[in-house]
Order: structure tokens, then C-alpha cells, then sequence
């Protein structure tokens, strides 16, 4: 009775967790609040159900005996792809959608919120769920943050590869601050590939509105205006989209 208490428990959870997120995503930019604060309030909430669920350190993810064994394995699952990442941002670098302080500050951050979420707590809770079919986790983990990360085809295939890839690494050698350091590079790599694209790393409806305009176009919460002809695209400094 209690196995099958626990994987109810935990399969709400799950779906909670991420009702919550798409209603934020999906509420429009306006009155959305900040990264940081999304971060914080995200890292409480995982926090909480594995205090409640009486998980350790080291099935979190947070034990120092893991490190350097999930370091190796994932340099050696990354590299494959922060290699051409890396010569493509430097071959296309252009107008870029973040600025210098969230690229190397901000996103890390929130890419430790996002891989505790997904990792520290909803593959656990997945564990729960399917513990005699553990091998499909990694398929389920990935599918639910591509999802998050809807209309966009680009977040989208990356999220699906790397959050099961990197639930497959965790599962073998369990902590997130490697795997946390890889997604932010990655993240960071693909904004500075792609940048020249406005709205490529957006999701929702800021996806939606901002793709293929031009920087420094005006946007509007009800539909975009038409756009002007061709002409210089502009950077602005701003707060980064979601």
C-alpha cells in the first residue's frame, strides 16, 4: 500500500510542478516575474518535497563523493557538442538576446534551478513512479522539459536530448553542479550561435511574438505590427526572455 501511496504522491507532484510552470510561462510576459525570483521560488518548492520524501544529499545531487565521476561523464557526453557550438558562435556571433551579466551570472544560476528541478526532484519523484522501469525515466524527463519549452523547434530538441541524457548521467553518477556548468555553457554557446535570430531562445507566447523581428522593434502584448523593410537590426539591452 505504501509503494503505491508513494507513487501517487510523487505522479501529483510531478504534475503539479509543472502546471505551475507552464501557467507562469503561459501568462504572458507581463507582470511574469523575474528570473531570479522564478529561480528561488523553483529551487523552495523542490527543496520541500525532498524533505518531505526524506531524500539525502547524494540522491539529490549534492554529495561531494559524485563530482568528479559525474565530471568526466559529462565532458564526455558534452564535448561532442560545445566543440561545434563553440567554433559556430564565434563563425555567427551577432545581436544577441542576453546581456554580458546574465550570460556568465544570471544563467548559471538559473540553469542550477532548472537542473535541480528536473534532476534533484522530478527524476526522483519519476523514480517513485516507475522504479521497475527505471530506463524510461530518462525518455519521460526529457519529453516533460522539452515540452515546458513549447513552440520553440530549437530549445525544444535541445531540452528533449540533454534532459535525458543528462537524467541517464545522473542516474549513474548523481550531482548538479557539472551538469549545471555544462547547461549553462551549452545554453550560452546556442544564444551566441543563433543570436542573430530575435526570440530563438524564448518559449510561450514571448516566442511567438519576438521571432524574426527585427532588435529594437516595439512589441506589443496584443499581436505584432507589420514589420518595416528590410534594414540594420539593433541590440538593446534587456531583460532576458524565458
Amino acid at each position: 500500500m505504501r509503494g503505491r501511496y508513494l507513487r501517487w504522491i510523487s505522479s501529483i507532484e510531478v504534475a503539479a510542478f509543472y502546471a505551475l510552470i507552464l501557467s507562469v510561462i503561459w501568462r504572458g510576459e507581463k507582470g511574469r516575474p523575474t528570473i531570479l525570483l522564478m529561480a528561488l521560488v523553483m529551487l523552495g518548492l523542490c527543496v520541500l518535497s525532498n524533505w518531505i520524501h526524506g531524500d539525502s544529499l547524494e540522491r539529490v545531487g549534492l554529495s561531494k563523493k559524485n563530482f568528479w565521476p559525474n565530471f568526466k561523464l559529462v565532458t564526455f557526453v558534452s564535448l561532442p557538442f560545445l566543440i561545434p557550438f563553440s567554433v559556430l558562435a564565434i563563425l555567427r556571433r551577432g545581436p544577441a538576446e542576453w546581456n554580458l551579466w546574465f550570460r556568465f551570472v544570471g544563467y548559471p544560476v538559473w540553469a542550477f534551478a532548472q537542473d535541480y528541478a528536473l534532476l534533484g526532484f522530478v527524476a526522483n519523484r519519476l523514480e517513485n513512479v516507475f522504479n521497475e522501469r527505471k530506463s524510461l525515466i530518462p525518455w519521460i524527463n526529457g519529453f516533460l522539459f522539452s515540452f515546458v519549452h513549447w513552440p520553440n523547434p530549437l530549445l525544444m530538441a535541445a531540452t528533449f536530448l540533454f534532459g535525458a541524457v543528462f537524467t541517464e548521467v545522473f542516474f549513474r553518477r548523481r550531482h548538479l553542479i557539472p551538469i549545471a556548468l555544462a547547461h549553462a555553457l551549452l545554453g550560452v554557446l546556442l544564444s551566441l550561435s543563433f543570436g542573430h535570430i530575435r526570440g530563438i531562445m524564448s518559449v510561450g507566447p514571448g516566442y511567438t511574438r519576438r521571432i524574426g523581428t527585427p532588435y529594437g522593434e516595439k512589441l506589443h502584448d496584443r499581436g505584432r505590427k507589420s514589420l518595416p523593410e528590410a534594414g540594420t537590426f539593433e541590440y538593446h539591452s534587456r531583460k532576458p526572455p524565458l
